[in-house]
């Protein structure tokens, strides 16, 4: 029984020492997909491989489950063209690719022989970003500008149905509280159906910047609408107007920087009171309030 256990042992080990073919199997992978394009065919997973070698190599191919794939790079073979088309790939070619600084088994078929790619372009529009990022400041400061995206917008690809659909990119929601100095970030896109469309980009930046405020005001002339200033007087001819400005514009706002007017008398009828409304200030005040925001007038008469 041991020369007959020893022989056995010598004479599976000398098997394996010899060069057979066996077939095994392994799995296809397809990565970089250029965005704009989109494969119009199922492809399959696995490709049945006869190979040669060593029984020792081939044994430990049927041992490891866990094969590395064929690895199908759709950007690397369209490079340079228009994404769209039929790209055949020979797997046994790329098999041999793969397989070639290790030389211990050889590809000797491969069925399927190729791969056929059929790509075509697909729609793409540029969409705007809608913003979900709500900041609160501590008194006294505040937002100047208010919340800036860039970029504002991005392209999205994929069927033109589900394109015209879409009025705006969400943004995830993000709070802010209390805030005393700006914030600068990136925030990640929601993507509405994630299985047909895809973003260019999978996240914007954000930025708001925070200042301090200060309160300030001005003693201002309402001027009465060139058509009608002969005919009317304003009491008071004058209004007080107060607003909230970035403590670095303080000392550049003056009251040149505002005009404020008032609504016009129709034909047929006159109002109790006249409004006083604000037709030029500077872009980065806020909170401005006019007192009184109502004004009595006369209607001058000619004399006799």
């Amino acid at each position: 029984m041991i020369f007959v256990t020893i022989s056995t042992i010598i004479w599976f080990l000398n098997n394996l020492n010899e060069t057979h073919s066996t077939t095994i199997n392994i799995p296809v992978k397809i990565v970089n997909v250029p965005v704009n394009t989109k494969i119009n065919q199922q492809i399959v997973e696995n490709l049945d491989i006869t190979v040669s070698g060593k029984g020792f190599h081939l044994a430990g191919m049927h041992l490891n489950k866990n094969r590395d794939s064929l690895i199908i790079d759709v950007g690397e073979m369209t490079a340079g063209s228009n994404n769209s088309g039929r790209y055949a790939y020979p797997t046994l070619n790329l098999i041999s690719k793969s397989w070639k600084k290790t030389r211990k088994v050889l590809p000797v078929t491969v069925d399927p022989d190729s791969l056929v790619i059929d790509l075509s372009p697909r729609s793409s529009l540029m969409i705007p970003i809608h913003s979900n990022i709500h900041i609160s400041t501590d008194k006294p400061f505040g937002i100047t500008g208010g919340v800036v995206l860039e970029p504002d917008s991005v392209l999205v690809i994929g069927p033109a149905s589900e394109l015209e659909k879409i009025k705006a990119i969400e943004t995830e929601e993000i709070n802010h509280d209390q805030l005393q100095e700006e914030v600068f970030d990136a925030v990640h896109l929601k993507n509405p159906s994630p299985s047909q469309l895809t973003l260019s980009l999978p996240y914007t930046y954000y930025y708001a910047n925070i200042v301090e405020y200060t309160e300030q005001s001005f003693n201002m002339p309402v001027i009465i609408p060139m058509s009608q200033s002969p005919f009317i007087t304003l009491l008071p001819s004058e209004v007080t107007i107060t607003f909230s400005v970035p403590i670095e514009h303080y000392s550049n706002i003056t009251s040149k920087d505002f005009k404020l007017t008032t609504s016009l008398l129709a034909a047929d009828t006159l109002p109790t009171h006249l409004e006083v409304k604000l037709i030029k200030a500077p872009l980065h005040i806020r909170n401005l309030r006019i007192e009184p925001q109502l004004l009595d007038y006369l209607i001058k008469t000619e004399s006799k």
